[in-house]
């Protein structure tokens, strides 16, 4: 019923059969609390929108959502280079790809292919197939997602106390949320204990793939109280794997029509809801750091308009 009643709020038509799980909105601050709830925001708000900003660039901001969105966007997200010790970024980055290809697709075909090549960098474990196949997948998530941001846009609006809360990354959640998914791409395995330890006392994930789809429901006390600012990240992973468990193996590789099955019942059981929650967040945070103008010729011609 809130479903419908959100799409009917934002002028949107959508079937959706999968069931919804509406838990207490997880915020340190009481007060937004009520305020995200008005505005049909649920439980599973920090890990819709971690799994739908965990990869996207500012290349894909602008192309499906703001096309002047700068490298100061605010969007969160994790850090391609898997060899680098800062593996969430403050803002989503601006790699270069070869945005002249009109479709999408080809888009994500040419970002893939251009670094098929590299082994830390992107996903870890996965194959270029695999690779195309997540890349092609968040593409999905994010053309439902705008017609929800778009939706929001036209309407404009009172979100003063939303966006503020929304905003909030360190108290809704989705600070926790974006380096637990970190930990599941760079040690495939380990919130299962697969992790294989190294004679010299370092890591190395096993055999098998990245995360299940059902990610969202994976907040827990133990990831609200987990400190990811530590100055080790062996000791991150050591006691990640000893207080984070939760027996998620991934998914199997895509060696055959069977596999392949496997992944697209998953995606395909992904919840619609989380896109719009997904939106929001999008919604709020590139206004946030939208410029107010971005040079002399935009301020002339929203003065002189013909």
């Amino acid at each position: 019923m809130k479903l419908v009643l959100v799409l009917t709020f934002l002028g949107i038509s959508c079937a959706s059969g999968a069931s919804l799980s509406f838990n207490g909105v997880l915020h340190k601050n009481k007060t937004c609390q009520p305020i995200m709830k008005k505005h049909h925001l649920s439980g599973r708000f920090p890990g819709a929108v971690a799994h739908g900003i965990h990869s996207i660039t500012l290349e894909d901001i602008r192309y499906y959502f703001d096309s002047k969105a700068t490298e100061s966007n605010g969007v969160p997200t994790l850090n391609y280079n898997l060899k680098d010790r800062n593996t969430v970024l403050p803002n989503a980055q601006l790699y270069g790809f070869d945005t002249s290809f009109k479709t999408a697709g080809l888009r994500y075909v040419d970002q893939v292919l251009m670094n098929m090549d590299r082994k830390d960098f992107y996903l870890t474990g996965y194959n270029t197939l695999e690779q195309l196949v997540h890349t092609l997948h968040m593409g999905e998530v994010w053309s439902h997602t705008k017609e929800f941001y778009d939706r929001l846009m036209e309407k404009k609006f009172d979100d003063g106390a939303l966006c503020a809360c929304v905003n909030d990354i360190d108290g809704n959640g989705i600070m926790k949320m974006l380096p637990f998914m970190s930990l599941k791409i760079r040690y495939p395995g380990l919130t299962a204990g697969k992790v294989l330890k190294l004679k010299d006392g370092a890591y190395a994930s096993w055999s098998g793939n990245l995360y299940h789809y059902s990610f969202f429901n994976e907040w827990s006390d133990e990831l609200a109280k987990f400190n990811f600012n530590q100055v080790e990240e062996n000791t991150i992973v050591q006691q990640a794997r000893n207080k984070l468990r939760d027996g998620d193996e991934g998914i199997q590789h895509l060696t055959d029509q069977k596999a392949w099955s496997t992944w697209k019942r998953g995606m395909q059981k992904m919840v619609a809801k989380d896109n719009y929650e997904l939106a929001v967040f999008l919604y709020c945070k590139l206004k946030q750091n939208r410029p107010l103008v971005e040079n002399d010729n935009e301020l002339w011609e929203r003065q002189n308009p013909e």
